[in-house]
């Protein structure tokens, strides 16, 4: 039995994409308990990896994606099956850590790395661009809307701190989570900007897209969001330098263009927190509240995050190889959570989390992966955009301060995947 898998996998993206951001609005709308988005993921990740098994198996395909994707899966079930209490994995409209989502993240991965290899491809990582574009798009009204205190959807952190400042939440349940989605979106619009030939009717409308984006990721108000920006121009500066030792035609013949965009992004990007700064008061103070730390008093590290990556750590020792288990961080804060004091249900921190629930060996595929990434996009730098890799780097950057919910991390494994998929041709040109 044979089928178009590339073809399958590009579908599966696309409406994995466009669904989980319909779903949340859906659930906003009805009632802040439901979770048709989180029940779509669970379900699509069991549908997806049997795919996707399937046709590994089938054309016993060995590579470094198929390696990466089974191993993720692998050390996923080593730490359930050592996991310190199974009950608390479930599907739930906090934090859910099931294995339907984790095998959603991976399958999204490896889909997306498949894409590769003859010009149908090509024109699937296009239209998945224009997905993104969509999705930004679709998830920037309500953000804009909440600026000026008008709220079509709620969601369950809609405090009057919120409504004070007018802090942004998008679709989603907290401005955190925003603002690392918006981070994601900034950083496609940029790389559609500066490496395709565009309009000068789409130029504009990207151009305002991007002013109002980076607009409500500020306007979350969250260190996550500047920390984002910051990270987003930091890399492009390096891939510039990068770029130019290495003679990458294309960046020669379109320096000013480039150049240009990225002036742009920095002045929209500053006047908009200077502007901001200037009327709440709230980025300088959370950047004040950041960096001048007690060293006596560690735990208490941007909004007590130390307390909870001290917390990881020292589950290393007895936990060390499988983890407490997904969905077990807050056994390790067993007292509090008997007790009923205020918890944390992730470690605030992409990979102390992974270290607390699922062990050395799951962080260290993850750090690899990234790595793998990486390298694969510097050696073929004459060809490949580097957008994706801009994503994956605002979404790290970002992820230092929090555990992104499953709305929003589908975006970082796409991208993700999508910087293994070399391309037969410029794909910078496209």
């Amino acid at each position: 039995m044979s089928f178009d898998f590339k073809r399958v996998s590009f579908f599966y993206i696309s409406l994995t994409m466009v669904l989980v951001p319909l779903l949340e609005f859906v659930q906003n709308c009805f009632g802040e308990t439901l979770t048709y988005h989180v029940w779509f993921l669970h379900i699509a990740g069991f549908i997806g990896a049997a795919i996707a098994l399937f046709y590994i198996v089938d054309n016993r395909k060995k590579g470094i994606a198929e390696l990466f994707y089974l191993l993720l899966i692998l050390l996923y079930c080593i730490s359930t099956i050592f996991s310190e209490d199974n009950t608390l994995i479930q599907v739930s409209f906090e934090f859910s850590e099931t294995l339907g989502h984790y095998l959603a993240y991976y399958t999204l991965f490896y889909m997306s790395a498949s894409l590769y290899g003859d010009k149908e491809c090509d024109r699937y990582r296009d239209d998945i661009l224009k997905v993104f574009i969509f999705v930004a798009s679709f998830n920037v009204i309500p953000a804009l809307l909440q600026i000026f205190r008008i709220y079509p959807i709620d969601c369950v952190s809609h405090t009057e701190r919120h409504v004070e400042h007018a802090m942004v939440f998008g679709l989603t349940r907290h401005s955190n989570y925003y603002a690392v989605l918006s981070i994601i979106f900034i950083a496609c619009i940029l790389g559609i900007l500066m490496f395709n030939e565009l309009s000068k009717k789409k130029k504009v409308l990207l151009y305002l897209l991007l002013f109002i984006s980076v607009l409500c990721s500020l306007h979350t108000f969250a260190r996550i969001a500047w920390v984002g920006l910051t990270t987003l121009l930091l890399f492009y500066v390096i891939y510039l330098i990068v770029a130019k030792q290495k003679n990458v035609v294309f960046v020669n013949e379109n320096f000013k263009r480039i150049i240009t965009c990225l002036i742009i992004f920095v002045v929209i990007s500053v006047f908009w927190l200077v502007v901001l700064d200037l009327k709440t008061g709230e980025i300088s103070e959370d950047y004040n509240n950041m960096v001048t730390v007690d060293v006596s008093s560690t735990e208490n590290f941007a909004n007590f995050r130390g307390f909870l990556w001290i917390t990881s750590l020292k589950s290393v020792p007895t936990h060390w190889w499988h983890g407490v288990g997904p969905d077990n961080f807050r056994w390790l804060l067993y007292e509090r959570y008997i007790s009923g004091e205020e918890i944390w249900l992730n470690a605030h921190n992409l990979f102390m989390h992974v270290l607390a629930t699922q062990g050395i060996f799951a962080m260290i595929t993850y750090i690899a992966l990234i790595v793998v990434a990486t390298i694969k996009t510097i050696k073929n730098i004459h060809i490949n955009n580097p957008m994706y890799l801009s994503i994956v780097a605002g979404y790290v950057a970002s992820c230092m301060f929090i555990w992104a919910v499953s709305s929003v991390s589908i975006y970082y494994w796409i991208a993700l995947g999508l910087c293994l998929a070399v391309t037969n041709k410029k794909s910078i040109n496209t």
